[in-house]
């Protein structure tokens, strides 16, 4: 009905979405015994959707994403209940879209942050003075990261905790070709966390190239 379309459409406005990238399908349902058409609210470019059915006198509501799945499935015997459903549903939707895909912003920093080592069969461990050396510089490249780039509270603990277990493998004799492949493998996460851009993300490995130069040569 026209007033429950617009119940709905509030709904997606108080969550923070816009309504005019929403679209109302129609969609045929096959099923035996039943042969009908529902009605589908789609967010415009995306899987997203909750389709709207009525069976056996109950609300039968498939949608796009779930709870904690891709999809769902839900029953409910008065519309009220639909409407706290898809209330959550519409908040499900703003965060899906509002959250960056880490997997995407990995790949993309993929080709910045691939350094050749200059000599792949040395397994030698870092000597004590070199560990050191390195727990000073991953220091150094902390303390400009959060200068340079201001993350917030829950980063910073993210990008010290990173540092810390670098430092650590350093100290207990990681080989150093695997160290600097884990290197690169943190920074990566660390730029898509940060969801930092190109010209950054380059910065950042200036960061470390300044920092641990004098004690990682393939930076040299």
């Amino acid at each position: 009905l026209k007033t429950q379309k617009n119940e709905l459409f509030r709904i997606i406005e108080e969550v923070g979405l816009d309504a005019s990238n929403f679209d109302w399908i129609e969609e045929r349902i096959e099923e035996p015994e039943r042969d009908h058409v529902i009605s589908k609210l789609a967010y415009r470019g995306s899987a997203y959707f909750y389709g709207f059915d009525v069976t056996f006198a109950r609300y039968l509501c498939r949608k796009c994403p779930g709870l904690q799945q891709p999809t769902g499935l839900a029953r409910f015997s008065g519309w009220s209940s639909v409407v706290a459903n898809f209330t959550q549903w519409a908040k499900r939707v703003k965060k899906e879209i509002d959250t960056p895909d880490l997997w995407a912003e990995a790949q993309k920093y993929q080709s910045i942050f691939s350094l050749p080592v200059q000599d792949q069969t040395d397994r030698i461990p870092f000597s004590h003075t070199e560990s050191e050396q390195i727990a000073s510089a991953l220091e150094e490249v902390e303390r400009r990261i959060i200068d340079e780039f201001a993350p917030r509270a829950d980063k910073i603990q993210f990008i010290q905790s990173k540092r810390s277990y670098l430092d650590s493998r350093a100290k207990r004799g990681y080989p150093r070709v695997d160290w600097m492949n884990l290197l690169m493998a943190t920074t990566i996460s660390i730029a898509a966390s940060l969801s930092l851009s190109r010209e950054q993300a380059h910065q950042l490995l200036r960061f470390q190239k300044e920092a641990l130069a004098p004690v990682i040569h393939v930076f040299g």
